[in-house]
This record gives structure tokens, sequence and C-alpha cells, in this order.
């Protein structure tokens, strides 16, 4: 299960070059609760928060943005938030995965889709590269 409640996203920036920083929230007390098996879909306006949203689930953006993520997102009863990034990195694409939207940024077209997938069986299980082979390609075929 996967939990959120009270999820903020802000980014402070200066104003100009004589003032403080101006803290800006991106996102405001998201909250919601997705189940075992549940399928969701999360629908909005272009730049109302989905892939923010998203992102900030796995923790995509603590490493390449100056956005401060607040709140908590629970998942299977630990706070993705409280861990360490090495911690989280594990669980992603192995326990939680998501689907980006925009397939020239998530396939690599020099890549087969082959390749793609032995890659994260690779990093996300302990297979030998028979078993990654074989498991590859039962995943094509199902």
């Amino acid at each position: 299960m996967l939990e959120i409640e009270n999820l903020n996203a802000t980014i402070s920036q200066p104003l100009d070059a004589s003032s403080t920083n101006e803290s800006i929230r991106l996102l405001s007390n998201v909250s919601m609760r997705i189940e075992k098996s549940q399928t969701v879909a999360l629908v909005g306006e272009s730049g109302s928060g989905k892939s923010l949203t998203a992102h900030s689930i796995l923790r995509l953006l603590e490493e390449h943005t100056p956005i401060e993520i607040s709140g908590s997102i629970r998942f299977e009863q630990e706070d993705l938030l409280q861990l360490p990034l090495e911690a989280v990195r594990r669980i992603r694409g192995n326990r939680i995965a998501m689907i980006f939207q925009e397939p020239m940024t998530s396939l690599n077209p020099v890549f087969t889709i082959g390749n793609q997938i032995a890659e994260s069986l690779n990093l996300h299980r302990n297979l030998g590269t028979k078993e990654i082979v074989s498991e590859s390609i039962s995943l094509l075929e199902r």
C-alpha cells in the first residue's frame, strides 16, 4: 500500500540580486491512498503537478533539483521521505515503478527492448546471465 499525506513541494529562488530567497509552493497538501494491486490514474491539466507528485514518490527530484519535498510518503509502512536515498534506490523499479509519459526519454532507441528489460532485471534481481535472458524472453512472450 502507498499512502501520501500532506505532500508539499517548494522551491526557493532569489527575487533579485539584492533580496532574500522567496519560496514558491509547487505542490500543496497532496494526499492519496493506493491499495496493493490497485491501478490509479492521476489526471489534471498541464502544469497541475501530476509528474511532480509521481517524481516525489520515487524521490527523483532531490538529487537533481533544488525542490524541497515535505509531508509523508509511506510504502508498506516505511516513510520513503525518511529513508536514505540508497534505500529508496533499492525500492525503485523493484517494488515501485513508474511509467513515464514520454517514451523517447523512457526507452533508448539504440538498444533493443530485450536489452532494456535485461538491464532492469540485472539491476533489481539477483539473477545470473542465463536467468536474465530466460526471464527477459518470458516477459516479452507474456
